[in-house]
């Protein structure tokens, strides 16, 4: 495979894994399908922007860089899981408030957790997440 047919890869790729973000990723007993967007939609906007970014650097003839955005989807991702780990011991307030968000949170900071749960969107996420890593792991270090 050439670099321009990677291009292509890499732009089509992307492009899947922005679109998918916004797919039916699994469905919740009290709130039906639910989207990563819905879930986490600071996190799910930062991996829009992340996989826009990979075109223009590749325009720009910066195809070195384009693991620089991979990293950022990756770390974007795996951030609620991280948080969820260092999180602090909190008074009874903050937990009877926070109740009403605990399971969306919970999967945004176990996503990769609940592979077996996900709906068509979930895996079509999670493939197009894999050929976005494979194909700007490729491009980057050819």
């Amino acid at each position: 495979m050439n670099n321009k047919q990677l291009d292509v890869w890499v732009y089509l790729t992307g492009i899947l894994v922005a679109f998918s973000v916004l797919l039916p990723i699994i469905s919740l007993p009290v709130l039906g399908e639910v989207s990563y967007h819905q879930v986490a939609e600071r996190e799910a906007n930062i991996v829009i922007a992340f996989c826009l970014v990979n075109p223009i650097l590749l325009l720009l003839a910066k195809s070195r860089l384009v693991i620089l955005p991979l990293t950022g989807v990756w770390v974007t991702l795996i951030f609620p899981a991280i948080k969820q780990l260092v999180k602090s011991d909190e008074g009874y307030f903050s937990q009877a408030t926070g109740q009403a968000n605990r399971i969306t949170q919970e999967f945004a900071a176990d996503l990769f957790m609940n592979v077996t749960e996900f709906s068509w969107g979930g895996y079509v996420f999670l493939a197009a997440l894999v050929g976005f890593t494979i194909t700007c792991a490729l491009r980057a270090f050819r």
